[in-house]
């Protein structure tokens, strides 16, 4: 499987790619949450298809990369987990 997290050190910024690699859809917006340190990029049908951290979270993010895995199930439902051990 391939990773969903990368990190850039040159840039300090790390991206999560929420969906899985089968879904090949283009940015159409942003949207900037300076208040968590993140951006959600958006796809045409209003999904995110992708999330890019920078600020302090990153030195956590960063250990992350190459992770396939940052889902946890939760009985019949998955929830999103980055901090937690799988």
């Amino acid at each position: 499987m391939k990773s969903r997290i990368t990190y850039d050190k040159e840039a300090k910024l790390a991206y999560l790619y929420p969906l899985p690699s089968s879904v090949k859809d283009k940015i159409v917006s942003t949207i900037e949450l300076e208040v968590n340190d993140l951006e959600l990029d958006i796809d045409e049908v209003g999904r995110i298809i992708g999330i890019e951290f920078f600020g302090p979270v990153i030195s956590k993010l960063s250990k992350k990369a190459g992770s396939t895995k940052f889902y946890k199930k939760n009985g019949k439902k998955f929830s999103f987990r980055l901090w937690e051990k799988m």
